[in-house]
């Protein structure tokens, strides 16, 4: 009974531990021989380029198994056929053991150049590809080599390891390893198994007691959530150099600029290291002008672009809610602080307001605002960095700065001036072309951030920007807010950031409403976006017409939003 209320489907959610640069799901680098089967991912690779290790089930007569069922919890692997099945759990970060009643061939769905499985003289195996390499022992059974080799001297063109069990018995250790392997001691299938399984459990507890979940109607998407965001860290390598969660371990492998800020705060309150930790991980990629990437990875940073400035916005909520301590919040405060100078010293034009060079800087990367092209003038990173320099003066005068706290107010103050009178148009806030001070005939959602300011803004522009906000069939849609209005021309359903509903906006969207004393309305919408999750799981965005999920799935940004809302919107 307590496993099958922790049951996934490995359809919309990988299997991985913490810590792990392993994901196994269904292929999903383009090629199309491999589906129905399951495979393991190598996360050092990103988007299509992971590489992909198919784990196809054999039949007696040597051909490969056409249906597979597959079950999974956050601590084993089911896969099962009619001629039979393997099963599959964690040693550690760097490994797994696989059991089996029947053979299994190991393959991988694109040769590189210099693919080639090689056996040691001690009876194991090495498949080793382009990047990384698995290191295959075999505990009980047999292993051959099935790839095919031409004599170019460089690698395979087709890999396969063939295990077969001894009897009807399989055990297999699997090791990911690079050009110096390890070798580790053996340990117990089921000895991993519970391991993992008392690890997960103490983490979801704590996420569950939080919330003070008893006969909750959102107990089983709370767990699907605990465990997207317990399986999606990567332990220390390369790029990075902490624990870090990426955005997904599907396709988006990766950490993106401002995702990793609503992480932190879904895990303050239950996991206040982890969560501070992503703060400070990306404060380790900060250059020496004090821009943040726009996203990263072990092995990859992008710095083509960053992202909008919630730093203040979600660190004042955090504040809150766990201290974090002086010396991680004096670290806090001064990448912080240099990163709001950036966007004051290198994005400022010289009519004082800051500017967007691409869309994905403002992180709505196709909004509508953009659509006469670049630089753009949008309001919201006018407001991002008001209360990102109200962040600062108040934990400067924490820190016992109080002339860094002046400085800070007498600029916050002076940019909402310049906010409130460049760019309100009709009692609204327009967008601006530059340099031709254009002003973009778009009524895209982003529009409405601005919002977060509450009661700083104007009474009358505060409630014209509600009202359009909740207008039913433009903003506000059944699943929640639309990032184009759903009476647009420019309406995309799937169109990105030109239609979907998109969590981190619900959250932001729900506590503008709350600072602007509409808080029954936020928990309205709150709930709405919870029982979208509970009922579709957790995608990148969703349908603003029939709230399917789009694009990657097993999302943490999205999981971590459900947990915010629930905790300041929903339980009680």
């Amino acid at each position: 009974m307590e496993e099958r209320s922790t049951q996934l489907d490995i359809r919309t959610v990988p299997f991985s531990r913490y810590g792990s640069y392993l994901a196994f799901s269904c292929p999903q680098d383009g090629t199309k021989e491999f589906d129905g089967h399951i495979g393991v991912r190598v996360l050092y690779g990103t988007f299509s380029q992971q590489e992909t290790y198919p784990i196809i089930l054999i039949k007696p007569d040597g051909k490969p198994v056409e249906k597979i069922t597959v079950t999974m919890f956050p601590w084993e692997l089911n896969v099962s056929s009619e001629t039979g099945g393997y099963s599959i759990c964690f040693r550690d970060e760097d490994g797994f053991l696989l059991k089996a009643d029947s053979s299994v061939l190991i393959t991988k769905t694109k040769a590189g150049s210099y693919d080639r499985v090689m056996e040691h003289m001690d009876g194991s195996f090495e498949i080793a590809g382009d990047d990384m390499a698995l290191h295959v022992s075999v505990r009980k059974g047999k292993a051959e080599d099935r790839s095919a080799c031409p004599e170019n001297g460089y690698g395979s063109s087709r890999t396969g390891l063939l295990l077969s069990p001894e009897g009807k018995e399989l055990l297999a250790e699997v090791i990911l390893t690079g050009l110096s392997p390890h070798k580790k001691e053996y340990i117990s299938y089921d000895h991993c198994r519970q391991a993992v399984k008392e690890e997960y459990e103490e983490f979801e507890a704590k996420i569950i007691k939080s919330l003070k979940l008893e006969d909750s109607a959102y107990e089983k998407a709370v767990r699907e959530a605990s465990y997207i965001l317990w399986h999606s860290v990567l332990q220390p390598s390369g790029y990075m150099k902490r624990p870090v969660m990426v955005m997904t371990k599907n396709w988006m492998n990766l950490v993106w600029s401002w995702d990793y800020a609503f992480n932190g705060l879904a895990m303050v309150s239950t996991h206040p290291e982890l969560a501070y930790g992503q703060f400070l991980a990306m404060a380790d990629q900060q250059d020496e002008y004090g821009a943040y990437p726009d996203a990263y990875q072990a092995r990859k940073i992008i710095r083509s672009f960053v992202k909008p400035p919630v730093q203040g916005f979600i660190l004042e909520k955090m504040f809150q809610i766990h201290d974090p301590g002086r010396e991680v919040k004096e670290r806090l405060y001064h990448s912080t602080a240099a990163f709001t100078r950036w966007w004051l010293t290198y994005r400022m034009e010289e009519n004082g307001i800051p500017t967007y060079q691409h869309g994905n800087d403002s992180g709505w990367d196709n909004a509508t605002v953009f659509r006469l092209g670049l630089p753009v003038q949008s309001p919201d990173l006018s407001a991002w960095l008001v209360l990102q320099m109200e962040f600062l003066e108040h934990t400067a005068r924490a820190l016992g700065r109080w002339q860094e706290a002046e400085k800070w107010k007498e600029q916050g103050e002076d940019l909402l001036s310049k906010l409130l009178s460049y760019f309100v148009r009709d009692g609204r806030f327009e967008a601006v072309k530059i340099p031709g001070m254009e002003v973009v005939p778009s009524d895209s959602l982003i529009l409405c951030l601005p919002l977060i300011l509450g009661k700083r803004l104007p009474e009358k522009l505060r409630e014209n920007l509600v009202s359009r906000l909740l207008k039913k069939g433009h903003l506000a849609g059944p699943w929640g807010f639309a990032s184009e209005p759903l009476d647009s021309p420019l309406f995309e359903e799937d169109g990105y950031w030109r239609g979907a509903v998109w969590p981190p906006v619900t959250m932001i969207l729900a506590d503008a409403l709350s600072r602007c004393g509409r808080r029954e309305e936020a928990r309205v919408y709150a709930e709405r976006f919870c029982r979208l999750c509970s009922e579709k799981g957790f995608y990148e965005n969703y349908s603003a017409l029939d709230g399917r999920g789009l694009r990657d799935h097993g999302f943490t940004w999205t999981a971590s939003v459900f947990l915010i809302l629930l905790r300041e919107f929903i339980i009680d």
